[in-house]
């Protein structure tokens, strides 16, 4: 029995630290590699697609009005003060949205407050095809991983609908 070496040690115990062949090593090897290429290896299978699609609770077949970008809903109270609620997967809180004096033309219209501490600044803007206005909103904090855009639409019944974008 040859002697081991001790950079070939880890071998010996752990196949995973062997090298692994990178050329073909016999016809039949080439033939099977081309094989697999030309078949559908590649491929998802239909039964993956429909375990995934369950697993997301079939979302090819929701049905209804469902806004998968909402992240909140808001009231507007006499005063001009949106009151409501931000939720996403890592965030829940109570949110306010105030109107503010601006400084000058670029500044914002809006603050955003959650618990306290302010969270972002909206803009007040007009759909250009409907005149519609909304509120553009940016909300921005150390845990999120980058800042967040969003948009305040007038919703059913008098609620304000938060639809993010990045």
């Amino acid at each position: 029995m040859p002697a081991l070496l001790p950079q070939r040690l880890g071998q010996a115990f752990s196949p995973a630290l062997a090298r692994i062949p990178r050329e073909t090593k016999t016809l039949a090897d080439a033939v099977l590699r081309c094989a697999a290429a030309l078949s559908d290896a590649g491929q998802p299978s239909r039964c993956l697609q429909t375990a995934i699609e369950a697993a997301w609770g079939g979302v090819d077949t929701l049905t209804g009005d469902t806004t998968m970008a909402q992240i909140g809903t808001f009231t507007r109270t006499e005063d001009g003060i949106f009151n409501g609620t931000i939720r996403t997967l890592n965030i829940n809180v109570k949110a306010t949205i105030r109107p503010v004096t601006r400084e000058n033309d670029r500044a914002p219209d809006y603050r955003v407050a959650a618990n306290g501490v302010e969270l972002g600044a909206g803009w007040s803007r007009a759909a250009k095809d409907s005149g519609a206005e909304y509120l553009s909103l940016k909300l921005d904090d150390p845990s999120f991983t980058g800042p967040v855009y969003a948009s305040l639409v007038q919703g059913d019944n008098g609620e304000h609908k938060l639809i993010w974008s990045r």
